[in-house]
């Protein structure tokens, strides 16, 4: 469903642009070589190059989306439309003038003040039919994926110093931080809040309890049809990681959870698009 590919790459722009605003912010602050080289690993392995002050990676992206979009217009509102092809011509043009450092930190910004419109947008006005249940799934499982991959590159005890608090800003849990932990950014709280934490809307839990909420919602119309195969991979996956501690989530097994979320993607097209 074009609508699950909309949230997927929806999101992978948003997550997109916040990497790229820590990066660009991180270079004004004569951040350490290896933490900017963990970034950079990170963006590279999404196909974004951070020596691009606004990367062709970032707009392919969004790209994707509103390509996603066009194939379902029937489906989709007006002024949701009006947003995405605001948001793509507004990167053209603040592509060709953005430069490296601040600039480009203020521009994904700016970005990302327009994208959290089109959420709003989406969240608010979007019927609940089962093209906003397929959105939703493809928001919380890339959002989902993508916080596995940040905390294994930051959370290791190998990993440079600084990326801890990376995650947490990128992350958007700055706030949250202060308020729950009277100490510095640790392993632990970094990965109890952005992992574990089932009311954190940015925690890799929140994400997968999402995912089996709506995935119940799509059930329901058509009992009669078998999706149990898929039912029982979310809630194992829900019981997996409900199952470990801020000690027991290791490097290890955050990819082991990540491998688990791009299968479910695979079984979600064969319970419910085939």
């Amino acid at each position: 469903d074009n609508l699950f590919w909309l949230g997927r790459y929806i999101e992978r722009t948003e997550d997109l642009l916040r990497l790229v605003r820590a990066y660009n912010s991180r270079l004004d602050e004569a951040a350490s070589e290896p933490l900017l080289a963990t970034i950079r690993a990170q963006l590279s392995h999404y196909g974004v190059d951070a020596a691009e002050p606004f990367p062709s990676g970032v707009r392919n992206a969004l790209a994707s989306a509103v390509y996603s979009a066009s194939q379902i217009r029937d489906r989709f509102s007006v002024d949701g439309w009006a947003a995405l092809k605001d948001m793509e011509k507004s990167m053209a043009r603040i592509a060709r003038t953005a430069q490296a450092g601040s600039d480009a930190a203020l521009a994904m910004s700016v970005m990302l003040r327009k994208i959290a419109g089109f959420s709003g947008l989406v969240h608010e006005n979007m019927y609940r039919a089962a093209g906003w249940q397929f959105l939703t799934i493809g928001r919380a499982l890339e959002r989902a994926v993508m916080i596995s991959d940040l905390l294994v590159a930051v959370a290791d005890p190998k990993s440079p110093p600084g990326g801890l608090d990376l995650a947490i800003e990128v992350g958007d849990s700055i706030m949250v931080h202060r308020q729950r932990y009277d100490l510095d950014t640790s392993r632990n709280s970094a990965i109890d809040l952005l992992a574990l934490d089932e009311i954190n809307p940015r925690s890799l839990r929140f994400q997968i309890d999402t995912i089996a909420h709506r995935v119940e919602d799509l059930c329901r119309p058509q009992p009669d049809i078998d999706r149990s195969t898929f039912r029982g991979e979310v809630t194992a996956l829900q019981r997996a990681l409900a199952g470990h501690t801020v000690y027991s989530l290791d490097s290890a097994a955050l990819l082991a959870c990540r491998r688990r979320l791009l299968d479910l993607s695979g079984a979600l097209n064969a319970a419910f698009m085939n």
